[in-house]
């Protein structure tokens, strides 16, 4: 659905190429895994190890316009985090089921990796 309004797979070689053609490229460092935290993680940033995106970026000399919101954190109160679920009985063995036919939003990179 997202693809009629321009996203691509998020990865190395669709950012070169994006910036190489000069397009302008909406990325969040933080990605699904900070928009998703786990209780205790509230105001804290949630970005990859390796900056490879800003040091492409830098390569083409894109314009890079830094973001924030703030209240974001203050919007919700966390009762369970993820971890909490999957360790529920019953309903956590379905949901870690459920979770291996997710596909990985960047190819090769896990979030073992990805995220300090």
């Amino acid at each position: 659905m997202l693809s009629s309004y321009g996203a691509v797979p998020v990865s190395p070689r669709n950012f070169y190429q994006l910036l190489g053609n000069g397009e302008a490229v909406l990325l969040y460092p933080g990605g699904a895994r900070e928009g998703y935290k786990l209780k205790g993680e509230e105001y804290k940033l949630i970005w990859p190890r390796r900056p490879e995106m800003i040091r492409m970026a830098a390569r083409f000399n894109a314009t890079i316009v830094p973001l924030s919101a703030i209240g974001v954190d203050d919007g919700v109160n966390i009762a369970l985090d993820g971890q909490e679920v999957l360790n529920l009985p019953i309903i956590g063995a379905k949901m870690k089921k459920r979770a291996l036919g997710i596909p990985a939003a960047r190819k090769g990179v896990t979030q073992s990796n990805e995220i300090e």
